[in-house]
């Protein structure tokens, strides 16, 4: 029997990946003389003259000395990033690791974009905001031929004529104006009924593996590839809990969404998540209303209703990109409450997948309210899969480790291991000296021989077997 047989049980059981402790669960930081001392032990057992039966070398061992090791924390956790992409290598087909790295491509480009839309948005509430100014600007000017404030009646008339147009009627309700109360609200209540639970679970680690100075291992491994990187990626999928699959894992309830956002508790990490998806669903609609014309022309009638008076060109196209991305926004809290909700949407809609309508956005605010399901089109686990593939390696494979960790100190009698003493693989020499059996079949002659040495250098490695 190999001390490699000696694993942590947990970490195999909950998420399939191969490491054994130094220090045995003990206290302590890295601790190799005890592995050596357990290997020693192992090798009495099996190759000591006094084992019973066809023994014909009766080796002793006099050395037993590891001369090379390796950590699964090291190099960023690339040794347990490859074992888990090594889990996955035979599960996941081929076709299905194209689609996922082409879905990464995009997604990725549309993430880049997104980072436009709240500023879009600020610059068409910015714009609407400098037309009232002028207005009141000029109004005032007018209600006093120039000199002065006006009286108080005159401002009262002020106030008033603000919600009317050029001929005097009710102006549309303004949508940049609408969105302020659906954003008022916070990230989760925006997407998550109030009487839907929400985990409140932490992490526990003081000091988590990703934030702490870590030891080092003797030896490394080749850098990941970018197959290994998807292969990861499908193993998140169907080794971390995360919202909406519990899988009863001790610790933090959405795993994966802790890998993606590093948050102390699952409400953190879970409203970063959705912020990410409000800008990467807000830069696929904006694709997807700029290409219909009809919309488009909605936009610009409306746009042309709130501050064409101004004829300020500057003025009206920040009211265009305003309004535009308020609508994209609005529609991506839709896509979002049906991707939590387990449902898929297309990732570029089609006119007939839209749901919401320019001039009632607010009829959309409710929490119930979703968008349109598209069978066709992605869902809640796809876009962690593409975060994920975002993700530098360093960050995949430490605070995946955070995760384990953790896990491992809410276990009775594994509380104080500590994952940079975890070893994968390492190179052993091994020394013996024996008298073998066929000896004693010259104990007559006076004649001594000599006892026997062996050497070995082996390397036990779990990425090989």
């Amino acid at each position: 029997m190999s001390c490699f047989g000696e694993y942590l049980r947990p970490i195999w059981d909950t998420y399939g990946v191969l490491t054994i402790d130094s220090c045995y669960c003990g206290e302590g930081a890295l601790d190799l003389s005890l592995m050596e001392a357990v290997m020693e032990e192992y090798l009495a057992e099996n190759a000591s003259p006094a084992l019973r039966g066809e023994n014909y070398y009766r080796l002793l061992t006099k050395e037993c000395a590891i001369q090379e090791y390796g950590l699964i924390t090291d190099q960023g956790g690339l040794p347990f990033l490859k074992e888990a992409a090594l889990k996955q290598k035979s599960e996941l087909p081929q076709q299905a690791l194209e689609a996922l790295a082409a879905q990464k491509n995009s997604m990725e480009k549309d993430s880049n974009e997104g980072k436009d839309i709240n500023q879009m948005i600020r610059d068409g509430q910015n714009a609407i905001e400098q037309a009232r100014e002028e207005k009141k600007a000029t109004e005032e000017k007018n209600a006093t031929g120039g000199k002065g404030k006006p009286p108080e009646s005159a401002k009262g008339e002020t106030k008033a004529d603000n919600a009317k147009g050029d001929a005097g009627e009710d102006v549309t309700a303004n949508p940049l104006d609408d969105l302020m109360e659906l954003k008022n609200r916070g990230i989760l209540a925006q997407v998550i009924p109030a009487d839907e639970k929400v985990s409140e679970e932490k992490l526990g680690l003081n000091e988590p593996v990703s934030k702490r100075s870590l030891a080092a291992g003797t030896t490394g491994e080749e850098s990941l590839s970018a197959t290994e990187k998807i292969l990861f990626v499908d193993y998140e999928m169907t080794h971390f809990q995360h919202y909406g699959a519990d899988m009863q894992h001790p610790g933090l309830k959405y795993e994966w969404e802790y890998v993606i956002n590093g948050k102390k508790s699952d409400r953190a990490n879970l409203s970063a998540t959705v912020e990410k998806l409000l800008l990467l669903r807000g830069a696929e609609n904006l694709v997807s209303l700029t290409k219909d014309p009809a919309k488009m022309a909605e936009v610009e009638s409306l746009a042309m209703t709130l501050v064409g008076w101004t004829a300020n060109p500057a003025i009206i196209e920040a009211t265009k990109a305003g309004l535009i991305a308020t609508w994209s926004y609005v529609e991506s809290v839709l896509d979002v409450r049906s991707l939590l909700a387990g449902k898929k949407v297309a990732l570029v809609k089609t006119p007939a997948e839209w749901t919401s309508q320019l001039l009632c956005l607010s009829a959309y605010f409710p929490v119930t309210v979703k968008a349109k399901e598209c069978a066709k089109g992605i869902g809640y686990e796809e876009y962690l899969c593409t975060m994920s593939a975002m993700q530098a390696q360093k960050t995949l494979g430490l605070r995946s480790l955070d995760l384990m960790e953790n896990a491992l100190h809410l276990q009775e009698g594994y509380e104080q291991v500590r994952m940079d003493r975890c070893v994968y693989r390492m190179k052993v020499k091994f020394a013996y000296e024996s008298q073998p059996i066929f000896y004693s079949i010259l104990s007559g002659m006076r004649r001594k021989f000599p006892l026997s040495h062996f050497q070995i250098t082996g390397t036990i490695n779990y990425l090989t077997t």
